[in-house]
């Protein structure tokens, strides 16, 4: 009788070891997708405030470049922007412009026509080197802050910064065909008779409150949209 207890211990024994094996065994899949899972929901939620910061400053070069462009116009202007973070915790940046106003797109392309229109063309050209100057800065930031910061920044921000980017790099080639005839000009032997890349800035404007709207959308952001105080013009 004693042995026949012992045997059905030591069967029961072996029977919890097998089912806890194969129930182990049979797990497995499911661990593999559920753990990397949560893992990855807890990384996404602790790196947040994180990756916030990251786009945040995407946003503040966007801002100060915005507010210091010399196209103003009192329908351009006529909104601004003020911009924190979720739950207005941080202020992130100002901008007096407000790019939700679907206005403002073909507004910006007839401010800048006007603005360039009024000046000689020499004087034009000066104006427009020094914005290009500009232009080629912000890239320069934009560039620096996705080099860095790409393994914190989602693929399409990543996608549409480097759009814009190409799209300045690209104009920025194009301008150079003004320098063509520098050395004639300098020797009396010719005189400018048009700028190449005032029409190119439209398309780079676009694409600049493009990239701001969508920015300021994701959920890191909240915004404020106030009418401008006074006239700019």
């Amino acid at each position: 009788m004693q042995e026949l207890i012992s045997e059905l211990k030591e069967n029961s024994l072996l029977q919890n070891v097998v089912v806890a094996l194969l129930f182990f065994l049979l797990n497995i899949p499911l661990a593999v997708k559920v753990i990397p899972y949560f893992t990855v929901k807890l990384l996404k939620k602790k790196n947040k405030a994180f990756i916030a910061r990251k786009v945040s400053a995407i946003v503040q070069e966007i801002c100060e470049f915005l507010f210091d462009i010399p196209f103003k116009d009192n329908e351009l202007n006529a909104e601004n922007i003020s911009i924190f973070t979720q739950g207005g915790k941080r202020f992130v940046g100002f901008t007096n412009i407000n790019v939700y106003n679907k206005i403002v797109f073909p507004k910006i392309s007839l401010v800048i026509h006007n603005y360039f229109d009024k000046l000689s063309i020499e004087d034009a050209f000066l104006k427009l080197k020094a914005h290009k100057e500009k232009i080629d800065n912000l890239r320069l930031k934009l560039e620096e802050i996705v080099d860095i910061h790409s393994l914190h920044l989602d693929e399409n921000i990543i996608s549409h910064v480097s759009n814009l980017c190409l799209e300045i790099r690209a104009y920025d080639i194009r301008f150079r065909m003004n320098n063509t005839i520098d050395d004639l000009i300098e020797t009396g032997q010719a005189k400018r008779e048009g700028i190449f890349g005032i029409h190119d800035l439209f398309n780079i404007y676009e694409m600049i409150f493009q990239l701001l709207q969508n920015l300021t959308s994701l959920n890191y952001f909240e915004y404020e949209i106030k009418k401008s105080v006074q006239n700019v013009i």
